[in-house]
């Protein structure tokens, strides 16, 4: 990494992690920004297109940093279920719980796939979306109406935001330069 000697504070390069996470970032709050703008209640657009909706801007984002992005498996996953959920909003698709199963079921085979052949993915990144559709779901059937619009809009926002602020080579919030001493003994430390 160039820049500093300690690596901190270096300006983003095309490649660096934190550049890839600043694109994936700027792409993700977008995308929220758009659901929000696009989907009921202010927009004209069923909240059977949330999924899909979000899951696109996760790919997206996925793309815009290649195949070592984190959010490949995020964004596969939630991309077949909302696949799904538009379907059935135009189709009258027998067993249609059945076929939304099956839909992210084989999101996680995608993933799985691209796993394999060195793309980043991981157990936790295909399994997580599945929680969220799950809250999702209950929020969408409990809350009141244009809630789960703006709890997927905002979720999508809020991340996009985490990876605008965090530094993702090290999982913490940007921070400045440490200083190290040279030929001394650290203060506290035994001789």
């Amino acid at each position: 990494m160039t820049g500093t000697p300690t690596g901190h504070g270096a300006p983003p390069e095309d490649g660096t992690p934190q550049s890839g996470a600043r694109r994936r970032g700027a792409v993700l709050v977008v995308g929220g920004l758009l659901l929000l703008l696009l989907v009921r209640p202010i927009g004209p657009v069923a909240v059977q297109w949330i999924p899909l909706l979000v899951g696109l801007a996760f790919v997206a984002a996925a793309a815009a940093t290649g195949p070592r992005s984190p959010l490949w498996g995020p964004g596969l996953v939630v991309s077949a279920y909302g696949t799904a959920e538009v379907v059935n909003l135009y189709t009258d698709v027998p067993g249609s719980g059945a076929w939304t199963l099956v839909s992210i079921g084989l999101g996680g085979l995608l993933a799985a796939a691209l796993g394999n052949r060195g793309w980043a993915m991981s157990a936790a990144s295909v399994a997580a979306p599945v929680v969220f559709l799950g809250i999702g779901q209950w929020i969408a059937g409990q809350a009141p109406a244009g809630t789960i619009t703006w709890f997927s809009g905002g979720v999508t926002v809020l991340y996009g935001v985490a990876e605008l602020v965090v530094h993702r080579s090290t999982g913490a919030l940007s921070r400045p330069p440490r200083r190290v001493s040279r030929g001394r003994p650290a203060a506290g430390r035994g001789r």
